[in-house]
């Protein structure tokens, strides 16, 4: 697995030379987070002091993939309904905020939605066992999902920042500038 292997972080220097040679307009750098759901045996760690080098080297928005904080009481609520999560530990909200102060921008939880969406939709099936239609078990799991993104927004100081985005690019404009 990914998540046993030794972390090995980004050297500022390589990632602005990186950054010259390809253009890329945003950077996903290894500060030791990873996908999935075991992310930490122990005591999470991650090396917050390293985005600051990064973001003054490139001068780009930098992001956090594997950044799920694997809340404990949705996985236990997943294997009280039926589901076999093994034990894992995720990034700690007050890690990923310190991230977001040294200059990380996004940051990448689908873990998260995907455990909010996965418990709700087996609470359906075990306390609604009549309910066939995927309106309602799909929807109970969006909801859930919605309430993971609404609490992380606020969490990462995002909320009711969109005008602050300056000039929306339709997906149709972005492809045809990725494409030149």
């Amino acid at each position: 697995h990914r998540h046993c292997l030794p972390h090995r972080y980004p050297d500022p220097a390589q990632a602005k030379d990186f950054v010259a040679r390809t253009g890329i307009d945003a950077l996903a750098i290894a500060i030791g987070t990873s996908h999935g759901s075991v992310k930490f045996k122990g005591t999470p760690k991650l090396a917050i002091d390293l985005v600051a080098e990064c973001r003054d080297a490139t001068g780009v928005p930098l992001v956090l993939h594997g950044a799920s904080s694997v809340f404990q009481e949705t996985r236990e609520e997943i294997n009280r309904l039926g589901g076999a999560m093994p034990e894992g530990f995720g990034c700690p909200t007050d890690m990923i905020q310190a991230a977001i102060t040294k200059g990380i921008t996004k940051i990448n939880t689908d873990t998260d939605l995907r455990m909010a969406f996965t418990a709700a939709i087996r609470k359906t099936f075990v306390e609604a066992p009549a309910v066939f239609d995927l309106r309602r078990f799909l929807g109970d799991g969006r909801t859930a999902a919605m309430k993971v993104v609404e609490d992380k927004m606020d969490a990462f100081g995002s909320t009711g920042k969109a005008a602050d985005l300056g000039e929306i690019i339709s997906l149709e404009e972005m492809a045809k500038r990725y494409a030149a």
